[in-house]
């Protein structure tokens, strides 16, 4: 998530592989038996119909994505709701994301992904304050959460609360020095402080390690001599 833009962060598709108990062959299957085959064919068809899921929303293709969810029999999972919340959310169906990740979490409490993407769904919504908290929570159980640091940094700059922006922003890059978007949205703050100077060297390295945006404001904003950063 960025300053400037306030673009929402790709969701965090975790694809574990699935393991399936397959009992002995038999001639006629007890009832246990059939219930653990049916389960893991069941389970087998919805990872795959996840898989699916995942790629149309990388692909901008929410609407068919929410659409096959729809289509889904076992509606009950917590991954169900996090893609639907996903989906939701691309579409700026804010309201109903947020229901749909409420969800999630009920689900699974330990769904840090989840948690995340409720955190810019409210922030959509212009709950900072609850932004904040959602965030907290999720840095209370990974204290080195990169995204979480840099999206309440972000959330924090939003509030006008720099010197906290400042803070979460550093401890990102302390944990991932190659942090493009920590970079970026350093220079951000330091830029709205005055500091044109420190900004400049921040854009300096967020360019460096993939942020296209910050090349442009370098040339454009920073001096010769702030173009230049110290190896």
């Amino acid at each position: 998530m960025r300053l400037a833009l306030g673009k929402t962060l790709a969701a965090l598709a975790i694809c574990g592989t699935l393991v399936q108990h397959i009992p002995a062959r038999s001639a006629t299957p007890t009832p246990v038996q059939q219930h653990q085959r049916e389960n893991a064919s069941s389970d087998k068809d919805a990872a795959k119909t996840y898989q699916y899921i995942r790629q149309l929303i990388s692909k901008d293709q929410a609407a068919e994505a929410l659409a096959a969810l729809e289509r889904i029999n076992e509606q009950h999972s917590s991954e169900y709701f996090f893609l639907k919340g996903r989906a939701q959310q691309e579409l700026r169906l804010n309201t109903d994301a947020l229901a749909s990740y409420s969800v999630a979490i009920y689900l699974d409490p330990s769904s840090n992904k989840a948690r995340i993407n409720r955190a810019l769904v409210r922030g959509a919504l212009q709950d900072l304050q609850g932004a904040i908290a959602e965030f907290s929570a999720v840095l209370k159980s990974q204290p080195n959460h990169t995204e979480a640091l840099l999206n309440r940094g972000v959330t924090h700059a939003s509030l006008n609360q720099p010197d906290a922006a400042i803070q979460d922003f550093k401890r990102a890059l302390s944990i991932q020095p190659t942090y493009g978007a920590a970079y970026l949205n350093l220079g951000l703050v330091y830029h709205l402080k005055g500091k044109r100077t420190d900004a400049c060297k921040q854009w300096r390295l967020a360019s460096r390690y993939g942020e296209r945006d910050a090349s442009t404001w370098v040339l454009e904003l920073c001096s010769p001599s702030e173009r230049r950063v110290k190896q």
